[in-house]
């Protein structure tokens, strides 16, 4: 959803009458505000979509939903897996710790990490990342999240498929081996 200036001061101007009024008519004036002060506008036509007609979300969102499904995948299934597994996972992935969501750089990646908040923060998506005390990964992830999709997204199509709820440690280990850069691997 693009607005031009004059939409966005109209819009802004309608959502402060109307949370002014406390209207209760399924609008959430709150939201709209806050996603047009934030630059988020796309976030308007999600949560009242019922109301415009869809279009295609931009492509830094897209891309934020997806990084934000896999991590919440990544860290239900280590969380699940049991210690041998962690240890091969450990191993397999050159990996040390507790794998967790590292965020977008705030510096070059501000757009994508301002969509990421606002969908935790304020349309309560992603609940696993709520309260985080910092989704600012003080360095770019960009490049390292879209590899790790690559190996991701065959995966997610098969989970919650024929009792498949969790990735696998193998699975993990694909998906954290594809976070170094090709010409860094090992032959």
């Amino acid at each position: 959803m693009q607005f031009t200036n004059e939409q966005k001061l109209i819009a802004a101007m309608l959502a402060e009458v109307h949370q002014t009024l406390k209207i209760r008519d399924g609008v959430n004036s709150e939201l709209v505000a806050k996603a047009l002060f934030s630059g988020n506008e796309w976030a308007i036509e999600w949560e009242h979509g019922f109301l415009l007609d869809q279009n295609e979300s931009p492509p830094h969102v897209k891309h934020v939903v997806d990084v934000l499904d896999m991590w919440s995948f990544i860290e239900s299934a280590y969380g699940a897996l049991k210690d041998a597994d962690k240890k091969r996972f450990a191993d397999g992935a050159n990996f040390n710790g507790k794998p967790s969501f590292p965020g977008f750089d705030g510096n070059n990646e501000a757009e994508y990490l301002s969509a990421a908040r606002f969908m935790i923060e304020e349309m309560r998506r992603f609940g696993s990342f709520k309260g985080r005390a910092d989704l600012n990964s003080h360095h770019p992830t960009l490049d390292t999240s879209k590899r790790m999709l690559e190996v991701f997204l065959p995966i997610r199509a098969s989970l919650g498929v024929a009792g498949r709820p969790l990735m696998s440690a193998d699975d993990l280990i694909a998906v954290f081996h594809a976070r170094k850069h090709p010409g860094n691997r090992a032959a």
